[in-house]
């Protein structure tokens, strides 16, 4: 398993409390419902920090002991490009009848500015080009199995990967639901609203169950 940094500083608390139903959002496709087993998301908050309870349920299984670590930021200037890197991390557990699963959560912004050497309020003081990029990975190890999840670009233009048991399927958005198709078939389908949860295909076992429940918890502590 890819090692995680620890980073130590804390975290502030910050949004407002509110919980899930649990209920399918109104654009999940029927195909999704028809063919896999729902894991619905009860008890999210979107409140975050040290000092906040981050735990819910994931259909069967319980997320909890939701530890942050602080935002690390880098950067560096040559003329006329300056780079800045920020990175942050949150661990947690997955558990399900006496089960824990241990889950790690990288998230990764790059920002690169090229500057014109002019002062100008209206061009923000000379900057010239923005180029973005983010990058977000969640591992877990059930079972001596990885799973994990890798999420990478900016807004909605994202590519979304899950990788078990050396197959990796990628999530497409559908409105506001991802979804993975495998031979033809929706095989895994994720809805980060608060009423939202996981599906998952009926022939999946516990261990790869829990992995994927384990990833897909970790992104939406993101």
């Amino acid at each position: 398993m890819r090692e995680l940094q620890v980073l130590a500083a804390a975290s502030i608390v910050t949004g407002c409390s509110s919980a899930g139903s649990g209920a399918p959002p109104a654009d999940m496709p029927d195909s999704v419902e028809a063919r896999l087993v729902a894991l619905p998301a009860q008890g999210r908050s979107s409140w975050s920090g040290m000092f906040v309870d981050e735990s819910f349920q994931l259909g069967e299984y319980l997320v909890s002991n939701v530890r942050r670590g602080g935002t690390e930021s880098t950067s560096v200037g040559f003329n006329p490009w300056r780079k800045e890197w920020n990175t942050s991390a949150v661990f947690y557990e997955v558990g399900v009848d006496g089960f824990v699963t241990n889950g790690a959560c990288r998230s990764t912004s790059r920002r690169a500015t090229e500057w014109d050497g002019r002062i100008s309020s209206k061009e923000g003081l000379g900057e010239r080009e923005t180029i973005s990029s983010d990058f977000f990975e969640c591992v877990c190890s059930t079972g001596g199995t990885e799973t994990s999840l890798e999420i990478s670009g900016t807004g909605p233009v994202q590519s979304v990967l899950v990788t078990f048991d050396d197959r990796t399927v990628h999530l497409k958005r559908q409105g506001t639901v991802h979804v993975a198709d495998l031979d033809g078939a929706p095989w895994l389908a994720v809805s980060l609203s608060r009423q939202g949860g996981l599906w998952v295909d009926p022939s999946l076992d516990g261990q790869a169950r829990a992995g994927l429940s384990c990833v897909v918890a970790g992104w939406m502590l993101r």
